[in-house]
């Protein structure tokens, strides 16, 4: 074995100034201690530059650790850009992450020279190559590490620009805060480094801790830069991974529907895909304690991870006045829980669940706009009020309901349990696919008889319109009530439900509502009617097409001569 000293080569010496690893190398040389053999690969790529031969070969590998010559070029070529596990610690020391590199050999060639924003510049972009990008639209630096595509916020960039600068620029004065901020500017018009696309837009690609799962062609595939994913969700893929446990409480969740089951399962997939084609609201709705519902909840927010989830309050969301609808945009998911019960602005929500593009702003901030993927999810012991649950709206509401009770068989860890089985889950959802990927490569759920059933059940707690005409008319052909008579009733009635009186409609909008939700009723002005009591009334407004259940005598039966 070839005895060296730091002396004898002064680019090892240069190197071990910087790295912590090759000073405790050289230590052992000076030791005369004998080195492994991936030391000693290491310390051949720090002392020459020269094409490898026998002679240099046997002056440093010892005798007693001889191996072939060829098994040597192999060995070299393998380990030249892998040393960071052996030695570098995945790279976490600040000399070998300066340069984006794996390994010390990226410090061997470094000679100062004077400054310029140029010539930093330019060192700085040949080290990060393919792993650093400006978004020119977002006005941000990206960064490439284990799998995504990571905001490089500015702090942190322009120090790294500073440790390359203590290498490479030669007058120390240079070395400043404000000569790192021009550089930092600089590299934002580098042509190569510019990304004008968007992030993420292959909705089928899942991009997992240990790769990328394509959906579409059920395939498992290597992390790609050329993806262009910027998160990532918190788990791996193992194919054989099961979920018992989760099966089970599905089971004793919905016992005996597998339908809801199914449906659930769908939704947690569609969860994943970056997509709001399937326009719908999904409400997990139950009125006993411990059902399941924010078990569920929970347990989705872990599968996707909690930086793409938001929880942003389903009322805040639909007014005008506040700032929640910005913390939508890069979320995937929005669970709102327990809602107050304000009347829900229908038109808002609707956007927002349309996949349309939101105007938004935080406070004190210009506006932004971006297209909404973070599907809506409404937990809660019941339904909320809509100051118009109009037909479109009741189109985009999905209703799981959660009928049990587990108060009794309440287990504190269970959700840590089922988190260990997230990747089995992840399989185990996997098996909708072909459910809800339409040939068209469109996404579409399905919605069972159960789940309609859960629609026309709660519809009537949707709209005040609606819960009225379900307790108080009638509809009957050929019969009509004044507009008026049957909206004194309806005030009346609504006092007595107790609602908020925010939630009451004026004459126009349960006038609106009528017609939008009973198709057949016709209201207009008719010049001459006797109600059933004998009463004549001339030029009222009537709505044709229903009687009052507790007011017969306001009612008029009308005849072919009469309309």
């Amino acid at each position: 074995m070839a005895i060296f000293t730091i002396e004898s080569n002064s680019n090892l010496s240069s190197v071990a100034s910087k790295c912590i690893v090759t000073a405790k190398i050289i230590t052992k040389l000076n030791n005369q201690e004998k080195l492994s053999l991936k030391e000693t690969l290491l310390v051949f790529n720090l002392i020459t530059k020269e094409d490898i031969n026998e002679e240099t070969y046997t002056s440093i590998v010892d005798s007693s650790e001889s191996i072939p010559f060829s098994d040597f070029l192999a060995k070299l070529n393998e380990n030249n850009n892998n040393l960071c596990s052996v030695f570098c610690n995945s790279a976490l020391c600040k000399s070998i992450k300066t340069f984006n590199s794996s390994n010390p050999t990226v410090l061997k060639d470094y000679n100062s020279q004077d400054y310029t924003e140029t010539y930093v510049k330019d060192e700085f972009v040949k080290y990060y190559k393919s792993d650093l990008m400006f978004h020119q639209d977002l006005k941000r630096f990206y960064f490439y590490e284990h799998g995504l595509w990571n905001e490089f916020e500015q702090n942190i960039l322009e120090g790294r620009i500073s440790s390359l600068m203590e290498f490479i620029v030669d007058d120390e004065r240079k070395i400043t805060q404000a000569n790192a901020n021009k550089v930092y500017k600089r590299l934002q018009t580098v042509d190569s480094l510019i990304f004008k696309k968007d992030f993420n837009t292959n909705k089928f690609l899942l991009n997992l801790k240990n790769g990328v799962y394509d959906l579409r062609n059920k395939k498992f595939l290597s992390h790609s830069p050329s993806y262009y994913h910027n998160y990532q969700f918190p788990f791996e893929y193992h194919p054989n991974a099961d979920c018992p446990l989760f099966k089970e409480k599905l089971a004793e969740i919905f016992p005996n529907d597998q339908e809801s089951i199914d449906f659930l399962r769908s939704w947690m997939l569609y969860l994943m895909i970056r997509s709001y084609e399937h326009q719908k609201i999904l409400f997990m709705i139950g009125e006993k304690g411990r059902n399941g519902k924010s078990l569920i909840a929970e347990l989705i927010t872990e599968m996707l991870s909690k930086a793409l989830v938001t929880n942003q309050n389903i009322e805040e969301l639909s007014s005008n006045r506040n700032y929640s609808k910005v913390q939508l945009e890069s979320k995937l998911l929005n669970i709102a829980s327990e809602t107050s019960y304000e009347a829900l602005e229908t038109n808002i929500l609707k956007n927002l669940s349309g996949g349309d593009t939101i105007s938004a702003r935080e406070i004190y901030k210009p506006q932004v706009k971006f297209t909404n993927y973070a599907r809506l999810v409404v937990i809660g012991n019941s339904m909320p009020i809509f100051k118009s649950a109009d037909p479109a709206l009741l189109k985009r509401i999905c209703i799981l309901d959660f009928k049990e009770s587990f108060e009794d068989k309440a287990d504190p860890q269970l959700l840590e349990k089922l988190k260990k089985e997230i990747p089995g889950i992840f399989n185990w959802i996997l098996e909708m696919a072909d459910n809800i990927i339409l040939e068209d490569d469109s996404i579409k759920i399905g919605e069972p008889k159960s789940i309609l059933n859960n629609l026309e059940k709660y519809k009537y707690q949707l709209d005040t319109t609606l819960g009225y005409v379900n307790e108080k008319v009638t509809l009957k052909e050929n019969h009509a009530v004044q507009l008026k008579e049957i909206y004194d009733s309806y005030r009346k009635w609504f006092k007595e439900q107790g609602y908020k009186s925010s939630l009451m409609k004026n004459k126009s909008l349960f006038k609106t509502s009528l017609t939008q939700h009973f198709k057949n009723l016709d209201i207009r002005i008719i010049p001459y009617l006797k109600d059933k009591s004998g009463k004549a009334h001339k030029s009222q407004i009537w709505v044709v097409g229903l009687k009052l259940n507790d007011q017969p005598n306001n009612c008029a039966e009308l005849s072919g001569t009469l309309i």
